[in-house]
C-alpha cells in the first residue's frame, strides 16, 4: 500500500474543490473529517485511522458528489434540477439518474 500524506490530500481538496472547507479532529482512537461548502445547512463526516485516509475517504465522496451533480446541470431538460414542466403544464420527471443530495 502507498503511503499517502494528509499534507498532499489537503492540496488537493484546496485545488478541485476550492469552495470546500473542512475540519479535522482526533477522537476515541479516529480521525474526524468533517467537510462541507459555504451555505450548505450541515457537513459530511468521515473517518479514518490515520488523517491522509480520513480526508482522502472525504475527497472522494466529494469529489464524486460534484461530478454527479455537473452531470446533472449538463442535463438538457432539467438544468439538474430533477424535473421540467412539459406541454400542458404537468410536471415531469427527468430521465436522468437521480442523485439524492
Amino acid at each position: 500500500m502507498i503511503p499517502i500524506s494528509s499534507a498532499a490530500v489537503t492540496a488537493r481538496i484546496a485545488a478541485e474543490l476550492p469552495t470546500y472547507r473542512w475540519i479535522t479532529k482526533f477522537s476515541r482512537g479516529r480521525w474526524l473529517v468533517r467537510i462541507w461548502e459555504w451555505g450548505d445547512c450541515r457537513s459530511y463526516d468521515y473517518t479514518g485511522d490515520t488523517e491522509a485516509r480520513a480526508l482522502k475517504a472525504a475527497f472522494d465522496a466529494t469529489l464524486a458528489f460534484e461530478r454527479a451533480r455537473q452531470r446533472r446541470l449538463a442535463c438538457p431538460y432539467c438544468k439538474g434540477l430533477g424535473w421540467y414542466i412539459v406541454t400542458g403544464g404537468d410536471k415531469e420527471m427527468c430521465r436522468h439518474p437521480q442523485v439524492a443530495a
